[in-house]
This record gives C-alpha cells, structure tokens and sequence, in this order.
C-alpha cells in the first residue's frame, strides 16, 4: 500500500536499460502474480528481438496466449517486431484467481460513454487509467478526473483508478496510438483480473474497419 493506494511494481530490464514500471490501484485486490507486467513489456521485446525472461507467477492461459500474440503482431508488422523465445520460471504456470465483477474502461469520452450505456445493467465498476494520455497537463488531468468521478457517482459506478508510468518504457519501443494501445489496457485488465471476470474494452471503430 502506498497513500492509501494498492500498488504493484517490478523491475525490466531491456536492451541495456533498467525500468521501475509501477501501477497504483485506488482499490484492490490486484493481481500478486508477472502477468500484467509481460502484458506490458511484450511489445517492446519483440521490438529489440530479446528472449524474455519472466520471474513470478504467469498463468498456463496467459502464457499460451503470448504466442498466439506474438504470431499476430509479427504477420501485421513483420519488420517492427520479431518473435521472440519466452520463459518463465519453472513450476510457477499456475492459474491465476479470478473475480465476479463486470468493468468498463472509461475515458470520458463518446466510445466510453457508449459502451458504459449500452451495457450499464451489467458492468459493476467503470476504470479510469491515469498515464493513458502522457499529455495531460496536471490541470486538465484533475478536470478530467473530477468529471468521471461525477459521472460515476451520477449512474451509482464505483470507480476504479489506475496510475501507471509503463509509457516511460513503451514509447522507447512502440508506437502507443498504432501499436500499444492493446497492451496497455491488457496489462491493466490482467492487474485488476482478482476483481473482474470480464471487463469491456470501448471501440473507435467497427470490425468493418480494422483490417
């Protein structure tokens, strides 16, 4: 706990350099085990074409779904990011817990507010992710904050806030908007997976336009 705060950090090295990545959680549980920071450092590996080395708890469902990740974002960008060998410390592919609540990433914007309406019966919780926009001046990151707030108070969501530095280490090795984006919110979901079974994502687009 930090100020109040739950508060999940890990050391990555890469490339040379060593990063503090941390997430601060406004409320808990968040998840003990490596997931969310493989969720977040995935990218920037295949970007250096570097085995990956995970400490820590990694669930067998996760793990497996790194490949099927890597196979995609190699076929999309097979001169950006390259596969990489992954390995966890043996015996330590457990399965990780996971809670009964229904999320909702939000933004503030129209896709979030979208999303947030549309399946209002069902999501419990809605999250706000502090260093989502690294741009933000200190004023119109509180302006912003106090609307959601108002917004969740108003349709009686509890809210969840996350603060995260990982953009110190992504932007070295991605492009956020065109490639991270995913990533980010992955780890995230993964962080908060003890409090959540599902948690949805809103969408710029339609699937018409993602190919």
């Amino acid at each position: 706990m930090e100020d109040g705060w739950f508060v999940a950090s890990a050391s990555v090295a890469i490339d040379g350099k060593t990063y503090q990545l941390k997430y601060k959680v406004s409320e808990g549980p968040i998840a003990t085990g490596s997931e969310p920071f493989l969720a977040a450092t995935l990218l920037p590996a295949m970007k250096v074409a570097q085995p990956m080395q995970v400490s820590g708890v990694v669930s067998r469902k996760v793990f497996t779904a790194t490949q099927t990740i890597q196979e995609i974002f190699h076929k999309w960008f097979p001169e950006e990011f390259q596969k990489i060998p992954l390995h966890a410390v043996p015996g330590l592919l457990g399965e990780g817990g996971q809670g009964a609540g229904v999320g909702a990433f939000f933004s503030g914007g129209v896709d979030s507010f979208y999303t947030l309406l549309k399946h209002e019966d069902e999501i419990t919780k809605i999250i706000l992710i502090h260093g989502f926009n690294q741009y933000y001046s200190d004023a119109l990151r509180l302006k912003v904050t106090k609307h959601i707030r108002g917004v969740a108070k108003e349709l009686g969501k509890p809210l969840i806030e996350v603060e995260t530095n990982v953009r110190q280490l992504s932007d070295q090795y991605a492009d956020y908007t065109d490639h991270y984006v995913g990533s980010m919110l992955a780890s995230v979901g993964l962080l908060l997976a003890p409090q959540f079974r599902k948690i949805y994502i809103p969408a710029t687009n339609s699937y018409e336009y993602l190919s």
